[in-house]
């Protein structure tokens, strides 16, 4: 997980300084466009942690 932290730092840096030539700027978008879809995939699976804990409290609760 580091390592993407990492990654995703090194990739807001590299947006804030720009990119002088076209090529490089098309690269660093499709860079982060995929680290964008890579998070978005996480959080997906992130929310689905937490509506399974919320569901098990619930039956844990109906159950006491």
């Amino acid at each position: 997980m580091q390592d993407k932290q990492d990654e995703t730092e090194k990739l807001m840096k590299r947006c804030q300084t720009g990119c002088y030539k076209i090529d490089d700027a098309n690269d660093l978008l499709s860079e982060c466009y995929g680290h964008i879809g890579w998070l978005s995939n996480e959080l997906r699976k992130a929310q689905g942690v937490i509506t399974l804990g919320r569901m098990i409290e619930k039956k844990q609760s109906e159950t006491s």
